[in-house]
Order: structure tokens, then sequence, then C-alpha cells
């Protein structure tokens, strides 16, 4: 058992009474109190009662989980009662036969703010709360007293809901599991106190056993919105709280299968794969069990039968109550494919438990996919033997609507959006996302870096930051180790971050320790503190900061964690980072800040009708939340509600594979380019080429060529058919004899490459690539203007004025402002009347980043106009 599991089971169950006045609260407020009584952490999967049921339930876009009578979800309608502060909160809501009639309710999962409930505040750095850790409650008058925690210094939601227990649940053992809950919460089972929980983005999960009864129970949740671990959860998002991801129950019998490990990996050449597999079998009966066995087999991603069988029985034993035993298996098979994020290519492993007599009790599957991730070469990072760079971005979880309570269809959304414009991975900015995004990036094909939910910013970097006090090592490693164990089996995931901006400590060290003692296969990145991670990395270097890293002779891999910041309209030569990217080998590519601005629905003031009201997308502040960060949250490549935007179509473009290049003049005017494929692991063959000559802007011709046969890495020479001598096209676009150009035109001739056929993210037809160039010369030059035959003009100049007449017109300029003092067209006065003058400058409106001081003062907006004059 790790450090922070020992510790997270030494805490008496018991409900602590309330602190007098000044006190810190004896869990809520006390780091050395994480969890009571909560469940080791453990693979996602579901226990089934057969075979076919384990694999049904793998179904990403169909939730089937429930064809499983073993799960049963609680997600829906709770009755509701939120209080600002803990000292208004209803005391003995738990009890047994407490009157919650004139409660509201409220839809699980959510986040409160986002149905009313309190303020939502949106901060970057600064804490929303007082800043004496462990304590959140600001007893001193600390805070402003405009901040929004003087009205509400720590909601409290209480929470309840009944259910009736299957009765083919009788005889087993009850879980309950919280997917995610923000940010401390107390449940009880019927009355009774089960376990105290903290760590919003990893699953809380209990055994209820002893608490259920036949029949009819009630589950009563309090949830506090700030706590110790808040210190840990300082992340650049709005601060939302409640149950905000799914709570289910599942049924196991006494012995059963708590956790396992599929370690899915290739032999030096990359053809042959193997799977070793670790189960633990748990008792939680109270009598020693039978001699039991475990039963796997491998099938494909469908539960489909493998050409060659691929199976194995592994010895688990008698195992004692309240013990579990390992049961570790071996499997080989032959040149498996391969998964990569553009061939996701998957298998599932079916695990039977057998009990002493030979019948199956329990039942669960996983999908896996056969992937080596190496680090050799002078820092490439390699996988399946390729080196990659990964065309990362950040990503929050985060809906306009529903706040963190995101859904699995807009997680569907994002992966297509972010795959269809050239897009391979995503970091997890900067917590373990929900189960179900990483089984949808499996199966989509996304390289996932999975971050801890560590994040102490407004601490600071200094020694006083959270990572340098042993007070505060069990919380963070706490939250490495639930993320690893949770999320080991996906194939998609091919870092473990261990957080973000949170400073350097002893902290990281463990924790990096306790992420290799899970899963020694993955790199490990952090990017304040490179010796505890086996990746370097940075945040925002300039071009040629960037290129002195490049440039340092290590083995280690580079990657920028977060640069391109998206606020605005642009991502800032963003073209130039890539450039420096594709010429080392150790930079293996970064994540673009950020995935989707993070701007909430509110209610257009004035607009409510009885039944609904108009709203805008808001951000700090516009809810009268104090402290905010203003519009720093809208920093994204999609906007909230994921529009298209202008920065995506850039990073389409300079993150493209297919590279379509021409050696001369001469070649491009006859239509002779060479298009070299630098995807990593498809054939060109899977795309068609079209082209099309443009005239001005406007398509003139067009045309589709055979795909092209070329291996990753392959260049090919090709000609375009429309430029193909023949007795009737020979020259046809050319200005010579015959010609069709229009003189003075420009023409252009674009490429581009679309799908052959459908794939599980884009449509038959969607363009991965374009190219364009521009034929020159082409056409006829237009004849030029003769200006000899017009009148002269006559210029006069001042001290003060510059004077300029010609027919018909004369104009004065004040040399001191630039302005327009004098203007005549004829006899009329053009500035008759006018009180203010014509002034000739320019002006660029100041963008965010330059709002924000991410340049240097000097280059402040009030200095960016220049006279002209």
């Amino acid at each position: 058992m790790s450090m922070s599991m020992e510790f997270e089971q030494n805490h008496k169950l018991v409900y602590p009474a309330d602190p007098k006045p000044g006190k810190a609260h004896p869990h809520w407020e006390n780091e050395n109190v994480i969890s009571i009584n909560k469940r080791p952490p453990h693979a996602t999967f579901v226990p089934c009662e057969d075979f076919q049921q384990a694999v049904t339930v793998l179904d990403v876009f169909e939730d089937a989980r429930e064809l499983s009578p073993y799960f049963f979800s609680l997600n829906g309608e709770w009755s509701f009662k939120w209080s600002a502060s803990p000292d208004k909160r209803p005391r003995e809501f738990y009890k047994s036969g407490y009157n919650s009639s004139k409660w509201d309710t409220i839809q699980v999962p959510a986040n409160w703010e986002t149905n009313g409930y309190g303020t939502p505040i949106y901060t970057n750095v600064k804490y929303p709360h007082v800043v004496d850790p462990p304590r959140v409650m600001d007893h001193k008058g600390q805070c402003p007293k405009d901040w929004t925690v003087t009205k509400e210094p720590n909601p409290v939601g209480c929470y309840l809901k009944s259910f009736i227990l299957p009765e083919e649940w009788e005889g087993r053992q009850t879980h309950i599991h919280f997917a995610g809950v923000q940010s401390a919460f107390y449940i009880w089972v019927n009355g009774k106190l089960v376990g105290y929980s903290q760590g919003a983005m990893t699953p809380s999960e209990f055994c209820i056993t002893d608490y259920v009864q036949g029949g009819e129970n009630t589950i009563a949740i309090e949830v506090y919105k700030y706590s110790d671990g808040s210190y840990l959860e300082d992340q650049d998002f709005w601060r939302l709280a409640g149950i905000f991801r799914e709570v289910n129950l599942v049924s196991t019998p006494d012995v059963h299968v708590r956790d396992f490990k599929v370690n899915p990996q290739l032999d030096d050449d990359y053809r042959h794969g193997t799977i070793n597999l670790t189960a633990n079998i748990e008792n939680l009966g109270k009598l020693c069990s039978d001699d039991y066995s475990l039963m796997v087999q491998m099938l494909d991603a469908d539960g489909g039968e493998l050409p060659m069988d691929v199976s194995g029985m592994a010895a688990v034993g008698e195992v004692d109550p309240g013990t579990e035993n390992i049961a570790e298996l071996h499997l080989t098979i032959l040149n498996p494919r391969k998964w990569s994020s553009e061939t996701p290519e998957l298998y599932t492993v079916v695990l039977m438990l057998i009990d002493g007599e030979g019948n199956p009790v329990q039942a669960t599957a996983t999908r896996v996919g056969f992937r080596k991730i190496e680090i050799k070469d002078g820092g490439k990072l390699l996988i399946n033997g390729k080196s990659i760079k990964f065309r990362g971005v950040n990503r929050h979880e985060f809906d306009p609507k529903r706040g963190r309570a995101i859904t699995v269809e807009s997680m569907i959304r994002d992966i297509m959006i972010i795959k269809q414009h050239n897009l391979n991975m995503v970091r997890t900015s900067h917590y373990p996302n929900q189960a179900q995004w990483y089984a949808l990036c499996d199966v989509m094909g996304l390289y996932v870096m999975d971050e801890a939910n560590v994040e102490a910013h407004g601490m600071g970097y200094n020694p006083e930051a959270l990572g340098f006090r042993p007070t505060w090592d069990m919380a963070h490693v706490a939250r490495a180790e639930r993320m690893a164990h949770r999320d080991k089996n996906h194939p998609s995931i091919i870092f473990w971050s261990l957080g973000n901006e949170s400073g350097k400590g002893n902290a990281f060290h463990k924790m990096s320790q306790a992420i290799r003692a899970i899963d020694p296969t993955r790199p490990i990145h952090y990017e304040l503190m490179d010796e505890a991670a086996d990746v370097d990395s940075a945040m925002y270097p300039d071009h040629q900061r960037l290129e002195d890293i490049a440039k340092i002779d290590t083995q280690r891999p580079f990657f920028l964690c977060e640069y391109a910041h998206c606020m605005g309209n642009a991502l800032g030569s963003f073209d130039e980072y890539w450039r420096i990217y594709k010429q080392y080998d150790r930079m293996i590519g970064g994540g673009i800040w950020d995935y989707c601005d993070q701007a909430l629905e509110c209610p257009v003031p004035g607009s409510k009708t009885s039944k609904t009201s108009e709203t805008f997308l808001a951000y700090g502040g516009d809810f009268g939340d104090k402290p905010n960060d203003g519009n720093f949250s809208g920093n994204g490549i999609t906007t909230a509600d994921r529009k298209i935007t202008p920065k995506l179509k850039e990073v389409k473009k300079v993150l493209q594979q297919i590279d379509v290049t021409c050696d001369s003049d001469e070649d491009m005017n006859a239509g002779n380019y060479t298009v070299t494929n630098n995807l990593d692991f498809t054939n060109l063959n899977a795309f068609t080429p079209k082209w099309e000559l443009v005239e001005d802007g406007d398509v003139i011709e067009t045309g589709t060529m055979r795909p092209i046969d070329a291996k990753p890495g392959q260049s090919v020479k090709i000609t375009i058919p429309a430029f193909a001598p023949s007795a009737k096209t020979h020259n046809k676009w050319h200005y010579e004899a015959g010609s069709n150009c229009k003189p003075g035109s420009i023409y252009h001739i674009r490429l581009s490459f679309a799908f052959n056929d459908p794939t599980i993210w884009c449509e038959q037809g969607h363009v991965l690539a374009t190219e364009e160039f521009e034929i020159k010369p082409w056409a006829k030059p237009a004849t030029a203007v003769d200006v000899s035959a017009f009148a002269k003009l006559k210029y006069k100049q001042t001290p003060a004025n510059i004077a300029i007449t010609g027919k018909g017109f004369s104009l004065t300029i004040n040399r001191k402002s630039g302005a327009i003092t004098d203007w005549k067209l004829g006899r009329k006065d053009m500035l008759k009347g006018q009180t203010l003058r014509p002034e000739a400058h320019t002006f660029r409106a100041p963008i965010d980043n330059e709002r924000n001081n991410w340049v240097e003062k000097s280059r402040r907006h009030e200095e960016a106009w220049i006279r002209l004059i």
C-alpha cells in the first residue's frame, strides 16, 4: 500500500462538531485529512454477469452499462438545499425522516452555479478565498469587503436521493461511485455516516454494504465549495461546485476483481505483441474463499474472435477475508494491429473470475491497444518506432451552459473538431478528465497527456509553495496515484503530468515515484521541475529562446506545454514555432493555450420573460464575481459554443502533414509538383487529390486525380492533368496563342487531399490538407494607365502647413497635428461646418494579449499609433 493510501485510512469515521469561531475545521481545513473510509482507486470497468455483457458495455457511443444487472445509475433529480456558508446549512438533514419537502430539486450531474445557486467566479491565479492554508474560511476579515466570499463564505450544497436496492444485490457487496465532486463532501446512507472525501477530479468510491437495506434507501451528501483541497485546485478556470460528474452504484460478489492492469507491448521490431496482465482479487466477505482462478481472453475490438486463440488461465488461490491476492498472466499475439492516433486499432480483453467449482462469478472487460513508447536517438519520442511530433492543444472540460458537467456528446464533438483541424494530442489541463473522455480518445485516436489535479498557482513558486511543505506531500501523491490507477489501461495516454504551475518541492519527486510504481511505461512531464520528469518543458518562450533550447545537447525530449496564447483573433507567429519543431529532433511539439473560450451563458439584463431569457457569453466579473480576471478565460481556438474561428483554420493549415512543393516557376506553370507524405502511419492512397484553377479568386476549372501511393516519409512527383499536353489542351491556359487568360488577371492552382472513405471522426470527402500556388507569369500584363495627360499637382510647404492643389481641388494639411485644415472640391468647402478635422494617423486597437501585459510595458497601446506627417 502506498504512502497516501495508508494515510487515507488512518482517520476515525466521525462527523465532527462545528469548530469554534476562528478555529480550523478538523476535516476540510486540514491537509492531513483527504479522505475517510474511501476505497482504494482502480481502473474503470463495469462488473457483469457474463462474457457478452462485459463486451457490450464497452460501447463508447451508447451508454450500455445498465445492461449489466450490477450497475445502477443515480443520475437525475436529487432534492437540493443550497446555503451560502456552513453555519447556515441544515445540520441534521441526513437523519432518517428529515422533511425535505420544501427543498428544490437539481439534476445530477451539475454545477450548482449554472443552475442559479451562488455565484460563479472566474480567476486565473488569485484564490477567491482567504490565503491561509489549510484554512479557507476568512475569520479575520482579510478578504476585501467587495469579494464574493464576504456574501458566500463557503457555500454548502446538501443533496438527498432515495433508491430501491435491487433484490438480486442482496448478499453481495454494494459500492457507490462518485466520479467527481467539487470540492469536499460527506456521505450518509440511511442516516449513518459512511465517509468523507476531497480531490474533485478523480473518483471517490465507498463500500456501503453495511449501510444499505432491502427496499428503499436514502443517500445524503453534504458538499463544500472550498476546502484545503482548493489550494491544489487553483487552475485558470471558473470556480464551480457540486456533484458535477456521474454517480452510480455497482454490485460485486464477496470475492471479486477489484482492479486490473493490462500492459500491451511490442517487441524490438515493433511487430509481435505481448500482454502482461495483473489483477487484484479481493475478498470483502467474512470467510476464506475457495480456490479461485482467472480466465482471460483477447478478441477484436467488437468482441469477435481472432484468427488465432489468445487466452489463458491464471491461478488466484484462496483469498482470506479482508485481503486480496494478485493474479498474473502473460499472453502473446503475433503481428497485432498497432494503435496510434492515425490508426486507433483496438482489441478487447475479457476477464472471467472462476470460483472453486468452476462457475464464473464475475466478468469484466477493457479495450487495449498495442503501442510502444520510447525515448531514444537524441531525445526523439517514438511511438511504434516512429518519431512523433505532438500537435497538441490544452483543453478544459467546459460547456457554456453546463460548466464542467459536460456530456459524452460534447466530448465526441470536441474530438471531431480537434482531429478535423490536424491536432493529434490533448493535454487535460489541468486535471484528470471524465473517464469516458479517455475511452473516446482510445477509439477515435487522440494522444493524451493526463495531468494530475495539482495547481497551487496562487501560492507562488518560492519556498513557501506547497510542494516544499511535507504536510502537503500526501495530498499531492494521492492525486497522482488516483489518476494513474484509474487511467492506466488507456492506450491513448502517452504522458503522465504531475500538474501545472505549482512551483517545485520534494512532493513532486514523490509523485513521480508513486506514478512509476504504478506504471513505468509512460514518460512523466512537469513544466516547473524537469528533474522530477522524463521530458523537459517550458511555457511561452519566444522563437529565439525556443531555438536556443532546441540546440541544447541532451538525450531528453522537449515539450512546450503551453504556447500560442490565443486571446484575440490570432495565435502569433504560429508557423514559426512549427518550423523549429520540425527542424530539431528533440522538439516533440507542444500544446496551444487553449482549446475553447471559457464563457458561461448569462441572461441579458432586462430580457427575462415568463419562459425564457436572452443570454450572452459572460466572462469574469459579468456575474458580479470578485476577484476576477475579466475575459482572460477567452483564449480558445474555438469559442465557448464551439464555432469555427480564423485561429482554428490557421491551426489546421500550419499543422497539415501533406506538403506540396515546386522546384521552379517553369515546373509550376507546367503543373509539375512534389507531394510529400509527412503523416506518421498512413499511406497517401487513403486520400483523393483534387485541383482547382482559380482566376482572380474565382474557380474556373476543377478536377480530381487518382490517389497517390506514397508511404509515410516518401515524396512523389505529380503532374496536374489540366496542364498535361494534348491535342486539345496543350498550352490552353498559357497567354501565348490561343490563350484564355485575361490580361492583368492573377491565377492560382489549388491542391487538396480528401478522405476516400468516412472515418469515426470525419465524413467521406473531409479535406485534410490544401496548398495554393500563384502561377506567374501566366497572363499578359494589363495595359498601363498613361498618366502623362493628367493635370500636374502643385505643392507648397511652409513651416506650418503643406498645401496641395490640382485641377478642381485644393488640400491643406497642418504639419504639427497632421489634420486636414482646408479641403475644397471645386467651389465646395468639404469641411464647412465641421468642428473636427480629419487627422492623418495610423492606429491599431490593442489586442487582449497586449492589454494583459504579454508584451513589454514600453509597447503600450497608447504608443502604438504612428503619425504620418
